[in-house]
């Protein structure tokens, strides 16, 4: 029997009650891919994880073919289980199972890409090393190609990362009818900023302001760079390869 996942609730939202900001977060993505439902795209996906975006993108362009890349960082996600979550789509992708930070990550990738997508992957890496895949990704990309990242982003005024804290509690808050677990992870949460902005060593999420992704991407080389979408912490971002 296929095991089956409801993976928005396994992967996405695995302690907090973010389901719908990722889902948005998609539908801004795949939206704003520059072509027809007819046009056999060339797609990659840079941290693909549970390939749920891959899905949207080929149901959407279902005449394209992509390339998926990450590393599998969690036991639980084994490469079967990635390619029973696309489906029939899985004969369209090409696996890369390699870590973008990596050197050498992309010498397999042969031609240029139409469209590279990411979605809350990069902000693992140290910011020399964003910058770095930043130009990686401009590199094989074809001329007039989109990169469109959908990121978590560092906020500056301390009053608003209170703020920002204090909404993913709430919907903590919201996901959790049992008291012990809703406070298990608000304590994650709260640990979570603490990390990021207390002891950025020890965090796992690396995030960088809004402000520094957008001159990366223009060091990089891409231009009419876009805030295409931001609801607290997490934005979306377009941005082109010159003709």
């Amino acid at each position: 029997m296929a095991l089956q996942i409801d993976w928005y609730s396994y992967w996405e939202t695995q302690w907090y009650d973010a389901r719908k900001v990722y889902e948005q977060m998609h539908s801004v993505i795949v939206e704003n891919i520059p072509a027809d439902r007819d046009t056999p795209l060339c797609v990659m996906d840079v941290g693909g994880g549970s390939g749920t975006l891959i899905r949207r993108i080929l149901e959407t362009f279902p005449r394209s073919t992509a390339v998926y890349v990450d590393k599998l960082a969690y036991p639980e996600l084994k490469k079967e289980v990635v390619e029973q979550m696309l489906g029939g789509f899985a004969d369209k992708v090409a696996f890369l199972w390699n870590d973008f930070g990596s050197e050498g990550w992309d010498v397999e990738i042969t031609g240029p890409l139409d469209v590279i997508v990411s979605n809350r992957a990069i902000h693992h890496l140290e910011d020399h090393g964003k910058q770095q895949l930043y130009r990686q990704i401009f590199g094989h990309l074809r001329p007039g190609g989109v990169f469109l990242l959908g990121e978590e982003v560092k906020i500056r005024s301390e009053r608003w990362v209170g703020a920002f804290q204090n909404h993913r509690i709430e919907s903590a808050r919201r996901a959790h009818r049992r008291r012990e677990e809703f406070a298990k992870e608000a304590a994650l949460i709260g640990a979570m900023y603490h990390r990021v902005y207390r002891e950025p060593e020890k965090s796992a999420n690396k995030w960088a302001f809004l402000d520094q992704q957008l001159q990366w991407l223009a060091d990089a080389g891409f231009t009419d760079i876009q805030t295409l979408w931001q609801f607290y912490d997490n934005v979306v971002i377009g941005a082109y390869k010159p003709e």
